[in-house]
């Protein structure tokens, strides 16, 4: 799924069973039918290994989004970024 990204949030929060839970909350838009107009926001909680190092590159850029059949976040797929030439 195409996502536009608009921010993130590093978290670290003790679960459930007492383990201490580390990752990313990512914070983005797309197309959804249950919109009439416009786009539809949403936050996805992601494992740190998933988040490159320099995700700030990435604000407003599209993102590829991969769930598995529970709804969690499988993969992440980050576009290329341009180079600076001379």
């Amino acid at each position: 799924m195409k996502q536009i990204l608009l921010g993130y949030r590093r978290t670290s929060f003790k679960g459930k069973d007492g383990e201490q839970v580390e990752g990313t909350r990512l914070y983005t838009r797309f197309k959804s039918n249950h919109v009439d107009v416009g786009e539809e926001t949403g936050q996805i909680f992601v494992k740190p290994e998933l988040v490159p190092g320099n995700i700030c590159d990435y604000i407003g850029k599209e993102i590829a989004v991969e769930f598995n059949q529970y709804g969690k976040v499988m993969q992440l797929e980050f576009p290329a970024l341009a180079t600076a030439t001379k």
